[in-house]
């Protein structure tokens, strides 16, 4: 297991912030590196055809021989049964870790650093979308890659350590492109993601709403509830594609502006072109009080037709020049090295 450290000051205490991946995590990780690999090279050499589907690559070529992932599933039965166990469950404390095997389980670990000695786990999903599902492989579907049911809820942080975080005010934070509530379609999506947090008992006091393409205001209101006109904040700044830098750092500088360190803060990306998406969470990870003032952080993986290739712009692009799916694991595990609690949501 690789640990690393980041600080983050909660309730005036400062507290030092862990993320562990599990072995599972860590495995998968390090093979999928191996198998997008492999796929740019067949992919040079004319190996790949167009009617290559995911299963293919996935179950009857690359898997088998260079991952053996149902022996590797099935060796550790027992470990991610535990994780399937925990997953609705509140957070464990650390006396009781021994008992939910955390080997299996990807977590953070906060130990507080001012007046006591207090320490917690907070469990979280795996970042890899083949241990969402632990046991898809071995009975294939793709389908299974794109999920969101495999999220830990914010749930795990109620209950049994309330003083970890108060807060008077919860801010909302959605980065948009093509589910900014510009349609129907996309309205209902970011009034259902709301919603899963109203389930838990949060109601946001600020939603704001970030555009970077030109959309009429009217348009816009009109996709929005009623009931929420009174805390969305709609922010349409269209700049240059080669001076998205602006974008970001407006963003940035906003949330910096509005916010407290006690606030709760959820960020919601879901913008087309990979390119972008990266360089708009490289922007987050430079300035580490950005990261800590962050709560939840939601980041879209926009796949084509194979997981070893992303979208840009709304457009597959040559896989040996975009992004594939394993950088946008990294990516995210980087995040979560921050301290920031980061999920793969599709």
């Amino acid at each position: 297991m690789h640990e690393t450290v980041a600080t983050h000051n909660f309730t005036g205490c400062e507290w030092k912030v862990s993320y562990i991946s599990s072995f599972l995590e860590k495995t998968w990780l390090d093979n999928f590196n191996s198998l997008s690999y492999a796929d740019r090279q067949n992919s040079r050499t004319g190996a790949n055809s167009s009617e290559t589907t995911v299963r293919d690559l996935l179950t009857t070529r690359f898997i088998p021989s260079t991952w053996k992932a149902c022996a590797l599933l099935n060796n550790q039965h027992k470990d991610i049964s535990e994780w399937l166990k925990i997953k609705y469950s509140v957070m464990t404390p650390v006396k009781d870790a021994a008992d939910v095997r955390l080997g299996s389980l990807s977590h953070h670990l906060f130990r507080k650093e001012c007046d006591s000695d207090e320490a917690f786990l907070l469990p979280i999903e795996p970042l890899s979308g083949a241990l969402r599902h632990p046991f898809s492989f071995c009975k294939p579907n793709p389908e299974y890659i794109y999920d969101t049911n495999h999220v830990l809820s914010w749930n795990i942080h109620l209950g049994k350590n309330p003083s970890f975080k108060k807060f008077d005010r919860a801010l909302f934070v959605y980065v948009g492109g093509a589910a900014t509530p510009s349609n129907k379609r996309s309205a209902n999506k970011l009034d259902a993601i709301l919603s899963k947090y109203r389930d838990i008992q949060i109601e946001f006091d600020e939603v704001h709403v970030w555009q970077a393409v030109l959309f009429p205001l009217d348009r816009y209101l009109s996709h929005i509830r009623a009931h929420s006109m009174t805390y969305f904040a709609y922010h349409n700044i269209t700049v240059p594609c080669d001076r998205t830098d602006v974008f970001y750092q407006g963003l940035w500088e906003s949330m910096l502006a509005n916010s407290r360190k006690d606030d709760f803060i959820v960020v919601f990306m879901d913008v087309c072109g990979t390119s972008r998406k990266h360089a708009f969470l490289e922007h987050l990870l430079q300035n580490s009080f950005q990261a800590s003032l962050i709560d939840e952080l939601y980041f879209t993986d926009h796949h084509t037709g194979s997981p070893f290739t992303t979208m840009e712009l709304g457009q597959a692009t040559d896989r040996n020049k975009s992004r594939t799916l394993i950088d946008n694991y990294k990516l995210l595990k980087r995040i979560r090295d921050a301290g920031v609690r980061a999920h793969a949501w599709i």
